[in-house]
């Protein structure tokens, strides 16, 4: 099955050059990129990408291949002289049990979670502060026709994004079982200074979702038979404790953190995206259109977000900067 939903750009001029190698221009910066199509998987050279064009629209691309105790002064049950002895004390600890405002950051971190009712439509989005989250550096590509949908695009093992500011972003996962089935190799985020939260889920279903119109074997993490999409049939299949990935997933950025696509055995691709309260709100509200099968719609998004610092962190984060960022923890440590 192709998912293939052309991604849109602003005032972006491309240039093709010789070998496949692309310039964009976007807002008066050069991007170079090796262009990709359908057909076998290549190991292309990377491209070393500088902010592409912004990109709104989602889209798919196949790829083949205690504060102190108080004390409080005890009174006697019967009357007693007058004595220069101070009266008995016990301390009793007034100290108030921390608001979710004051839990450390970092001591929630995701977890396996069972899906909601495909139905119901998600709780009120907590509403942090819009900004402006850009990339630092990174080996990656810029939004192209017939890619999966995003600004900032990882391919291949090796691409990674540095994103720097603070505002919302959006992480889009491809799974591309039909090039690749397999064990797969998550995401990591590395090199965290400041704060990172996993404050929603979305895209209108998770990847173990069912295809609507379809029976029960077939979802966004694999099929039983190839399809017209690749060569390949089978399942991607999460590491053990890992969280079930949706569609977008919406984290909050203050600081600076590194994505990276680590695929190795099954084969994915992601995307990384500047977003606004706004846009995440407008994707997790996605009501249940006339024809679910057309749009394949399967449900409402998630949201996760708590408003305060005991917030869930996303699983592989850390502060470190591994030589291979495929070695993070699933259970990360971000404690400050």
């Amino acid at each position: 099955m192709r998912h293939t939903s052309p991604a849109r750009s602003t005032r972006t001029l491309g240039i093709a050059l010789a070998g496949g190698l692309a310039i964009v221009m976007a807002g008066g910066v050069a991007t170079a990129f090796a262009a990709h199509r359908e057909g076998p998987r290549r190991d292309a050279p990377y491209a070393l990408a500088t902010p592409g064009a912004h990109e709104r629209s989602p889209g798919s691309k196949h790829h083949p291949h205690s504060p102190k105790a108080t004390p409080t002064v005890s009174a006697s049950t019967s009357p007693s002289p007058i004595s220069s002895i101070p009266p008995a004390t016990s301390p009793t600890s007034t100290a108030p049990k921390p608001s979710p405002a004051q839990a450390l950051y970092g001591s929630v971190v995701d977890a396996v979670d069972a899906a909601p009712p495909k139905d119901r439509a998600p709780a009120a989005l907590p509403k942090r502060s819009d900004g402006t989250v850009t990339a630092a550096a990174g080996v990656y590509q810029g939004p192209q026709a017939g890619f999966i949908g995003g600004q900032f695009v990882m391919m291949h093992r090796g691409d990674h994004v540095t994103l720097t500011g603070h505002g919302y972003v959006r992480l889009r996962y491809e799974i591309a079982w039909f090039n690749r089935p397999g064990n797969m190799v998550m995401p990591t985020w590395t090199g965290l200074a400041g704060e990172l939260f996993h404050v929603a889920s979305g895209g209108q279903r998770r990847m173990d979702d069912v295809k609507p119109g379809a029976d029960a074997a077939y979802t966004w993490m694999g099929a039983p038979v190839a399809g017209s999409s690749g060569p390949a049939a089978g399942y991607v299949v999460l590491p053990t404790g890992a969280q079930q990935m949706w569609q977008n997933e919406f984290f909050y950025l203050d600081g600076t953190v590194t994505l990276n696509n680590n695929e190795r055995g099954a084969d994915y691709n992601i995307t990384a995206t500047p977003m606004s309260w706004a846009d995440v709100e407008a994707d997790i509200t996605t009501p249940i259109p006339a024809d679910p099968v057309a749009k394949g719609w399967v449900r409402y998004g998630l949201v996760r977000d708590s408003g305060g610092e005991d917030a869930p962190v996303p699983q592989y984060l850390t502060r470190a900067q591994p030589a291979d960022p495929a070695q993070v923890a699933q259970k990360s440590d971000v404690l400050k």
